[in-house]
């Protein structure tokens, strides 16, 4: 073994080289190119596939040729055949199809996408170009401009009011006046509270204005809403108007307590605003049809509320009317 390759002179090539001997593998690489006799290790496989890169026709092993291969050594480049600007070998073979993440589908893969998300938005002035639901909010309304899944700042969230600004920031929702903190309905301008207790909502008339919130027919202070209805006469509160009632008024006057009377205002049959045995006298003579008697005035006989305040009285409940 004249240079020492371990082939002997008899297999070697050259028995001068001991790069040199023979290539019993037959992989196109010399058993001796390590400078010893090895066919194991004769020379670089890139891709493992047990033939050398020496004739290996794909070196890196990415399925494209090495003729048509832009980098024989790295398995995730090699070509870009449809134009898309992501390398068909991104995912370590060759595979033009599946060659880089389309995020809009729009055939062109994120890399070269000026729109990556497809929103309308550049990616220049896209804050994220991977959802589509996001970009910018141009309009400096709070709703991002892309919020309906393309740029549209006109229509870029829900805007109650129509003011201009969008909920999502807009401090008076339904631009009643009440804002949102103190708004018990922030999407019904006509529902906002009843600060001033009176039974009609502060912005029953489509705005924030507690002094004229509703019909106060008596001027009672509390509007036509929020007054009990009641039917003059009916004290017992059963819907009818007969003696019993009258007996209800003589009965509570002298102190039976089994006889509540929630709704005054109904036992004041004759509206003077004080309730005395003058009020029974008064509907016993109207049933009983005497001389220059009279019904009882309104509500009666059907259901309503005090138009005239009854003074210092009341009608805190009554059952005879819905």
């Amino acid at each position: 073994d004249i240079d020492g390759d371990g082939s002997l002179n008899a297999d070697d090539s050259n028995d001068f080289d001991a790069t040199v001997c023979s290539d019993t593998d037959g992989d196109g690489c010399d058993d001796c190119s390590g400078g010893s006799y090895n066919p194991a290790a004769d020379g670089t496989d890139t891709d493992g596939d047990g033939e050398c890169d020496l004739t290996d026709p794909d070196i890196d092993g990415d399925g494209s040729l090495n003729a048509d291969d832009s980098n024989d050594f790295d398995a995730t480049v090699c070509s870009d055949t449809d134009g898309d600007g992501c390398d068909d070998c991104s995912g370590g073979s060759y595979n033009p199809a599946a060659d880089g993440t389309d995020t809009d589908g729009d055939g062109e893969c994120d890399l070269t996408d000026p729109d990556i998300d497809g929103d309308g938005s550049l990616n220049a002035d896209d804050s994220n170009d991977f959802d589509a639901t996001v970009c910018s909010d141009t309009d400096g309304d709070g709703c991002d401009d892309c919020s309906g899944g393309s740029y549209n700042p006109a229509a870029d969230g829900t805007d109650t009011d129509g003011d201009g600004e969008c909920d999502l920031t807009d401090p008076d929702i339904d631009g009643d006046g009440s804002l949102n903190a103190d708004d018990s309905n922030d999407f019904d301008a006509t529902v906002c509270s009843d600060t001033d207790g009176d039974g009609c909502d502060d912005c029953s008339g489509g705005s924030y204005d507690v002094a004229n919130d509703g019909t106060d027919t008596d001027g009672d202070g509390i509007c036509d809403l929020g007054e009990n209805l009641f039917i003059r006469g009916d004290v017992n509160g059963n819907g009818y108007i007969n003696v019993a009632d009258a007996y209800w008024v003589i009965l509570h006057l002298f102190g039976n307590p089994s006889l509540p009377l929630d709704c005054e205002d109904s036992a004041d049959i004759n509206n003077d605003g004080v309730l005395d045995i003058s009020d029974a006298i008064y509907l016993y003579s109207a049933l009983m049809g005497a001389p220059s008697s009279s019904m009882p005035p309104a509500p009666f006989p059907s259901c309503g509320i005090d138009i005239s305040g009854g003074g210092s009285l009341g009608c805190t409940t009554y059952a005879g009317c819905p």
